[in-house]
């Protein structure tokens, strides 16, 4: 959805942008062709957790003569609402009657309806992906370390030193892959 969003940027500093429909919601980019994405990230931040009503667009001509909104200029941004509604919206599904039963008695254990609970699971579901995949990209590092590690020691003819290496790159590449079928298996 199209949502006016106010341009303003002072001499040696970034972009700023301020939606005038989320009071308080605000953004900065040093390109101009990233603020689209950089807003929309801004909104998803500003509604997380929220139960916040989302209003409706809007128009630029509205706030033209709010002293706030001087000095820049005005852009049609589109925020993505799926992103950040929080409305439930009713879904159809086929489970195994087994696993219906589990997820039942997992619900009631946990005090909570059985789409609370389903939807609990995928939420930490999601965390624990992004937790994995920023370990991941941690553990590459190490492994581009050791590696590095493993050339400078045969330049320097330094046997030990090359086992050293590439035993811990080994040990670091296995992590990955384990967490690498981690995040596979929760996709």
């Amino acid at each position: 959805m199209l949502y006016p969003a106010y341009i303003h940027r002072d001499e040696g500093s970034a972009y700023g942008v301020t939606f005038p429909d989320f009071p308080g919601c605000f953004s900065a980019a040093d390109e101009l062709g990233d603020l689209p994405r950089l807003a929309q990230e801004a909104v998803e931040v500003f509604f997380e957790g929220e139960e916040l009503n989302i209003p409706a667009p809007s128009s630029p001509e509205q706030w033209e003569n709010d002293e706030r909104f001087e000095g820049g200029y005005w852009m049609l941004l589109d925020i993505d609402l799926s992103k950040i509604s929080t409305r439930a919206i009713r879904l159809n599904i086929s489970l195994p009657e087994y696993l219906v039963s589990k997820i039942d008695k997992a619900a009631e254990a946990s005090h909570l309806n059985r789409s609370a609970f389903l939807a609990k699971s995928a939420e930490m579901m999601f965390g624990l992906k992004e937790i994995n995949q920023a370990m991941i990209n941690q553990l590459k590092g190490e492994i581009d370390f050791w590696q590095a590690k493993a050339l400078e020691g045969a330049k320097e003819h330094n046997e030990e030193k090359v086992r050293e290496a590439l035993s811990k790159q080994d040990e670091a590449v296995r992590v990955v892959l384990k967490m690498v079928n981690v995040v596979d298996a929760a996709a």
